[in-house]
């Protein structure tokens, strides 16, 4: 629903531009359309095949739609979006959401805190707690001197401490704010490692049934995934629905999301390449030399 709100704000060629920043996998496709006046969504992609429509959303229609998240339940949001099908909103409900108090954020008097009453969620990406883990994620980087010393950090951690510093300084302003983790790890109550003996393979056949995912995809997790296109997978269906719901719960008026691009910045991996020539060339046990190789190879950007 988030993506119908985004698109339906911005003309047809605009919104086409715009849709590969929204869509996180190519099929999802089959579960949206765009024309020059609406944007409509599908519960599968075997209804967008015969024309069933499960909403429909009018350019006009936008900012009802918008402003009904402000002033609805969770409940009462998920009702109006199924019930609206391709019909427009009609008058008594446009009313009734023009009428409603938004609890829109309005700057306080005090000019010692000009933040009071703005509420604000910040989500620290990723949940690395350890180098290990951050390697396991994918998310972090290595580096090396000319002289071979290494040096090494990782992405959640970054995102956590930034959100921290972000929250103290929302808050010295009058803001309340809410962090999705406050310490290292994932916010999903079932570990990971717990999950992926005992749920793994449930998951995979429940989401696909479902429509989350596709069935090659299904059978891409069951047959051929690694370790880290499995922790993928229960990020984006697992970890990050369950901090949308804390996020939801708080009824933030702004979402912050941290995150920082995990990838070497420079495209010119020569001191890489020249650390890889002196190890292959240094004496020592051979299956520790490779384990350093190996080191080095897993932290070049793809």
């Amino acid at each position: 629903m988030l993506a119908i709100t985004v698109l339906s704000i911005t003309a047809c060629d605009s919104r086409s531009g715009r849709v590969k920043y929204l869509v996180g996998d190519d099929s999802l496709r089959a579960y949206f359309s765009l024309d020059a006046r609406s944007v409509t969504i599908y519960a599968s992609p075997e209804d967008k095949k015969e024309g069933r429509i499960e909403c429909r959303l009018y350019d006009d229609e936008s900012e009802v739609f918008a402003r009904m998240f402000r002033v609805l339940d969770d409940d009462a949001i998920e009702k109006a979006y199924r019930e609206k099908g391709s019909s427009r909103f009609s008058p008594a409900f446009i009313k009734k959401i023009i009428s409603a108090d938004d609890a829109e954020f309005r700057p306080a008097g005090d000019p010692a805190r000009p933040l009071e009453g703005l509420r604000v969620a910040i989500d620290p990406g990723h949940s690395a707690d350890t180098m290990e883990e951050a390697v396991r994620e994918g998310k972090y980087i290595l580096l090396f001197t000319p002289e071979g010393e290494k040096l090494s950090f990782y992405e959640a951690a970054l995102n956590l401490a930034t959100a921290m510093m972000l929250k103290e300084m929302l808050e010295r302003d009058g803001a309340t704010v809410m962090l999705t983790r406050t310490r290292g790890g994932q916010v999903y109550p079932v570990p990971y490692d717990t999950w992926v003996k005992k749920s793994f393979r449930r998951a995979v056949r429940e989401k696909e049934r479902d429509g989350f995912i596709t069935p090659a995809a299904a059978k891409r997790l069951l047959t051929r995934s690694s370790d880290r296109l499995r922790l993928k997978f229960f990020n984006s269906e697992f970890e990050m629905p369950h901090r949308a719901m804390l996020i939801n719960r708080f009824r933030p008026h702004v979402t912050v999301l941290a995150h920082y691009d995990a990838r070497d910045a420079t495209p010119d991996y020569r001191t890489k390449y020249r650390l890889i020539k002196n190890i292959a060339r240094s004496r020592g046990n051979t299956s520790e030399r490779m384990k350093r190789i190996n080191e080095v190879v897993d932290s070049i950007s793809a």
